[in-house]
């Protein structure tokens, strides 16, 4: 290893320790993007102009296809202007880094231009939009472990745009809209509507049937030929079958919380009841499925079976190169960072039962973070509000069907408590001392805000005097949307 080298190491190791030492005590979320991420928007336009000219150069006069390419293009810019990705170059680094290693070690055309959007979204998963644009989830980030699990990631999306296969997916929803002839059509098949033509319907159904096998097959060479890409980069394998683990695995938590999972929520003046854990009617415990008149269930898992990839990657035999990346990566910070924007994603989402989910771990790994007691603050707090207006529902969901154990348990203790009970519980939490940090304004603006909807009103005045007499301010200017 050269000294440079050497030297870059040392200093990586530097920096990882300095940063993930901070989180012990706060973190600030990302910043999201808007209709000023100019150079986002420019990556797109980029891109889709580039596969206008070539993968679609023999289609620019079908309407269909200019149609599917406009409203791909238009959602991507939407996305982007509507805060759907975050503007974090630690996290774009990350991920461009291991990106470049995998081009790099694989003589791929380094002419293309590839860039990564990290979504502020908790689903553990990453797309291909083709042309080099893709997308990986911050819960993604947040689940791995080590950057060869990533890298199986990426290298299996940058297989799917190798071989062409948005491309031909694109032209596969192309023959399934003239299938169907019109929108129209499509309207009324998944309105249940009596009066389709049954043999228009079955053509319809085997057309949709051939995009899902497509898509299938489309899975498996991504998953084969991203794995040689993943070797020769010099990744390990076992990258591969431990991420196909951990989406197998359903959401499994990352840190193991064991039975004190819900002891930050007791207290000796308000004890914690275990039937605030109960089941709920078990018609909410299945997936909420849509509508199945037209496709099977099982013909829109695009992806093969978990178990089977796991088969067929642990049976190949690649063997991994001796591989030096032109570009250092910290995937330690990188991830530390994604597993406190997962809790901010969540509770962006409205998805306050995740949202504690989430953050508990965290409390665990980080009792101290002023950030991640102000978001358990924030979920309860939006939940006991919801519970006023009689929206708590159409908020938090009653269906579990794709929850974990632990997630199955706080979605039943925000539905179980009684609206005075959660009031005294989100009090009694964020009053404690080893969770109310006196220098944070946002601990008092929640304490404030709990006084009032628990009537403590000579509390919530106290609270009020402390806090401008500390920060010399109003108490009610404070909005957590500035932090």
């Amino acid at each position: 290893m050269h000294c440079g080298n050497i030297f870059l190491s040392i200093l990586f190791t530097f920096l990882a320790i300095t940063c993930l030492g901070q989180y012990e005590h706060n973190y600030k979320i990302r910043k999201i993007s808007s209709s000023n991420s100019v150079a986002m928007i420019q990556r797109l336009e980029d891109m889709f102009e580039t596969e206008k000219q070539t993968d679609f150069k023999d289609y620019q006069r079908d309407p269909i296809v200019q149609s599917i390419n406009i409203e791909r293009f238009i959602a991507l810019k939407k996305s982007v202007k509507q805060g759907y990705f975050l503007e974090d170059d630690t996290l774009q680094q990350f991920v461009k880094a291991v990106i470049e290693r995998i081009v790099q070690a694989n003589g791929l055309s380094e002419q293309t231009k590839r860039y990564a959007f990290i979504a502020d979204n908790a689903a553990r998963s990453a797309s291909c939009h083709g042309k080099g644009i893709f997308i990986v989830n911050v819960g993604l980030l947040a689940a791995i472990n080590k950057e060869d699990q990533l890298a199986f990631v990426l290298a299996h999306e940058i297989a799917h745009d190798e071989l062409g296969h948005i491309r031909e997916k694109i032209l596969l929803e192309r023959n399934v809209k003239l299938q169907a002839k019109s929108k129209k059509f499509t309207k009324q098949v998944f309105d249940y509507n009596n009066d389709i033509d049954l043999e228009e319907l079955e053509e319809y159904r085997n057309t949709a049937y051939h995009v899902m096998r497509h898509s299938r097959s489309a899975e498996t060479q991504a998953d084969s030929l991203g794995l040689l890409y993943l070797s020769k980069a010099g990744y390990q394998k076992t990258g591969a079958l431990e991420l196909l683990e951990l989406l197998k695995e359903g959401d499994k938590p990352k840190y193991e919380i064991g039975i004190d999972f819900f002891l930050p929520f007791d207290s000796p003046q308000y004890p914690f009841q275990t039937y605030w854990l109960n089941e709920k009617p078990g018609v909410y415990n299945v997936l909420r499925k849509g509508s199945t008149n037209v496709f099977s269930y099982d013909s829109l898992l695009t992806h093969p079976d978990l178990k089977r990839r796991q088969a067929y990657l642990n049976a190949a035999n690649y063997e991994v190169a001796n591989y030096t990346s032109r570009t250092e990566t910290n995937s330690s910070v990188s991830i530390a960072i994604s597993e406190l924007q997962i809790i901010h994603s969540s509770l962006r989402a409205g998805k306050f039962d995740l949202t504690l989910y989430y953050a508990m771990q965290m409390l665990k790994k980080y009792p101290d973070n002023a950030f991640v007691t102000s978001r358990i603050g924030i979920a309860l707090l939006n939940s006991l509000l919801a519970k006023d207006d009689n929206v708590f529902r159409n908020i938090v969901s009653p269906y579990t069907g794709t929850y974990n154990e632990e997630q199955r348990l706080m979605n039943n203790f925000l539905y179980n408590l009684e609206r005075k009970e959660l009031g005294e519980v989100a009090y009694h939490f964020m009053k404690r001392k080893d969770h109310f940090n006196p220098n944070e304004r946002g601990h008092y603006y929640l304490l404030w805000r709990l006084c009032d909807l628990t009537y403590r009103y000579d509390e919530k005045n106290s609270v009020a005097k402390l806090y401008n007499s500390k920060f010399n301010s109003d108490i009610t200017a404070f909005s957590f949307k500035k932090k």
